[in-house]
């Protein structure tokens, strides 16, 4: 039975790549998969929420990686 409630997610601790900067210690927040904000540090996460730690990567919004190998990829 699916729920009607959001699923939040919390994505803290990764550079996040903006268009116009990269900015460090911000969390991206996610609702149903989708970007709804980015708050200043991690935070305490809810019942239906999960937060991930990702300490060293990159957050790059919108980046489609289109490389291929070869014709066929």
């Amino acid at each position: 039975m699916a729920s009607s409630e959001s699923r939040r997610s919390f994505l803290s601790g990764a550079s996040l790549v903006l268009p116009d900067r990269v900015v460090s210690g911000q969390t991206l927040v996610l609702e149903d998969h989708r970007i709804v904000d980015f708050i200043s540090g991690p935070r305490e996460t809810g019942p239906r929420e999960v937060r991930v730690n990702l300490d060293g990567h990159f957050i790059v919004p919108g980046f489609i990686d289109i490389h291929v190998h070869g014709v066929t990829g």
